[in-house]
């Protein structure tokens, strides 16, 4: 126990955020299946995976997609019956609705990394190279905490992949007659009884791994993404630790070399933005629906249902709140730290006329939410307000 205890300290200080994703990605190749990017491990970053190897991925996909459609089929075949099914009660609409915001968004997902992963090699693969330089030439203003809190509390979720599924696979037997699988076999009686169970923990099994690992991994390609500008913005702000660099910085100020980095992170901010166009919006209004769901259960039904399926509502519940906390925030500090970037600039130019027009030709870093808005820091208090005020009308009108 010692020596495990010993390993593990020795290797916390590489649990980083920004390691998080080829911790993740050679975790998935090594126990599961290949991901649309796998993991260059001579180069030290992701690249794309061949299509012999993503069999498994397009099956799991299909079967999630197919589980996703079929959900809101039986809940308007429900609604439109004359007659009634006495076994569709609060617990199984409760269990329709966070299965179906899990399997939205997920789909959501696979389509983006089907129809969109130029985009997202683009953006990640520059991204990478830039966030390696910027660490290379960055001096920090204050020494580095020796554990990345956040990166650790991400590692802790890596397991999820693996503990979700074997939790879901229980649902037939601790929920009988309330999960969404139950409600869609049914009609099939041709099918043995015991063979419609047999399907409904594949199902359960292998849906749910899929839908972990996607919204997983798309969570992880934020924190990445968010980081990744942190850091880069950070050098533009606070200079480097390169002497030669920083005599530069000081008396002649190599304003060229920084507009041109600060050129490439909008190109990559707009393509980033290209690759969430979809995915950003459907992801947070599924997370507040998904969050009311999950918190009415806790409040309302724990006690009434197994304490297998509470603890993975917890475990849910949990992860959509780091993921308002420090992906949001991340998103939106993409912002506020562009705007700080011109305005050191446009108190550094002087009184050069044409410094001050490029300035100005600069426009603040965004991470767009869709056609509809682009996120800031109050965007996760404004997530987090609606999502408690939901919870507390649902709790006390039903």
């Amino acid at each position: 126990m010692q020596k495990l205890i010993k390993f593990l300290t020795s290797r916390l200080h590489t649990f980083t955020r920004f390691e998080t994703l080829e911790h993740f990605i050679i975790f998935l190749e090594t126990f599961l299946y290949h991901q649309r990017l796998t993991w260059d491990r001579k180069n030290k970053h992701p690249i794309p995976t061949r299509k012999t190897k993503l069999i498994p991925w397009y099956t799991q996909s299909a079967l999630v997609i197919f589980v996703a459609c079929a959900i809101p089929v039986k809940v308007v075949l429900e609604i439109l019956a004359y007659k009634k099914d006495p076994e569709f009660t609060l617990t199984t609409g409760l269990m329709f609705s966070l299965f179906q915001s899990i399997l939205t968004i997920s789909v959501v997902n696979v389509f983006t990394y089907i129809f969109k992963i130029d985009e997202l090699r683009f953006g990640l693969g520059n991204l990478w190279k830039m966030k390696n330089t910027a660490d290379a030439n960055f001096e920090p203003r204050s020494d580095p905490p020796q554990y990345d809190m956040v990166g650790i509390v991400f590692h802790g979720f890596i397991p999820n992949v693996l503990t979700y599924p074997i939790t879901a696979a229980t649902l037939p037997f601790l929920l009988q007659r309330d999960d969404p699988l139950y409600h869609i076999l049914r009609p099939a009686t041709f099918i043995p009884s015991n063979l419609r169970l047999l399907l409904r923990v594949c199902f359960l099994f292998f849906g749910a791994m899929h839908c972990a690992t996607i919204l997983l991994l798309g969570t992880i390609f934020c924190l990445t993404i968010g980081e990744a500008f942190r850091t880069c913005q950070n050098v533009l702000l606070f200079g480097t630790k390169n002497p030669k660099i920083m005599f530069g910085r000081n008396l002649f100020f190599p304003f060229s070399m920084d507009l041109h980095k600060y050129r490439q992170l909008s190109i990559i901010a707009k393509v980033t933005n290209e690759f969430i166009y979809y995915t950003l919006p459907v992801s947070f209004l599924v997370e507040i629906l998904g969050g009311v769901v999950c918190g009415y259960i806790l409040i309302k039904m724990t006690g009434l249902i197994p304490i297998t399926l509470t603890v993975l509502v917890a475990n849910c519940a949990i992860l959509m709140i780091v993921i308002i906390l420090w992906v949001v925030r991340q998103f939106g500090d993409v912002f506020y730290q562009s705007g700080d970037v011109i305005r050191a600039w446009n108190l550094s130019v002087g009184e050069s006329k044409y410094r001050s027009r490029q300035v100005k030709s600069c426009q603040r870093l965004r991470i767009e939410l869709g056609p509809f808005c682009f996120i800031k820091n109050e965007t996760r208090l404004e997530m987090i307000s609606q999502m408690t005020y939901y919870t507390i009308s649902l709790v006390m009108s039903v």
